[in-house]
């Protein structure tokens, strides 16, 4: 179970793309394997869909109905091989009004290229969050809540280009 809850941690990570090959070399190759995104459980999915519409922009790409259990796959992006955040609410009589937390699960990591337009969202939304810090290496880091208490991390490289160091 810690392994499974590690790879949906790490399935938040936005992938950068890889660049094209310049003229006299070999075409990146397929991965073999492409995440398809993190789950997380919701008891509130109004609120939770309302955060991550609002705070971060990601549009509602796909509902997938199974009875009593119903996911909402978000992405960034219209591209459906993009990874996504799927968010599974249960409405079956006697679902939990609120989500107990295990110890295995850590945090979301979102990269963003606009912390403070991030900021200015949500606090145009009233959502509450600490100020963002200076780390090493030229980052600057969020760390906040979402509604349901999942632990999030959103970076900023102030590098001119973006990339990571």
């Amino acid at each position: 179970m810690k392994a499974r809850a590690w790879l949906a941690a790490l399935a938040a990570i936005p992938l950068l793309p890889v660049p094209a090959a310049a003229e006299g070399q070999a075409a990146p190759r397929e991965a073999p394997a492409r995440l398809v995104g993190t789950v997380l459980k919701s008891a509130s999915i109004d609120r939770e869909l309302a955060f991550y519409r609002t705070a971060f922009g990601m549009t509602l790409a796909m509902t997938l109905d199974h009875g009593q259990r119903r996911e909402y796959i978000l992405r960034f992006s219209a591209d459906p091989g993009e990874a996504g955040l799927i968010l599974v609410h249960d409405s079956a009589p006697g679902a939990p009004a609120r989500l107990t937390h295990g110890d295995a699960f850590d945090r979301i990591v979102l990269r963003v290229t606009d912390m403070d337009g991030l900021l200015a969202r949500l606090d145009a939304a009233g959502i509450a969050h600490p100020p963002a810090r200076e780390v090493a290496q030229g980052y600057r880091v969020l760390q906040l809540e979402d509604p349901e208490g999942y632990s999030l991390e959103v970076i900023q490289s102030t590098h001119a280009a973006g990339a990571p160091r």
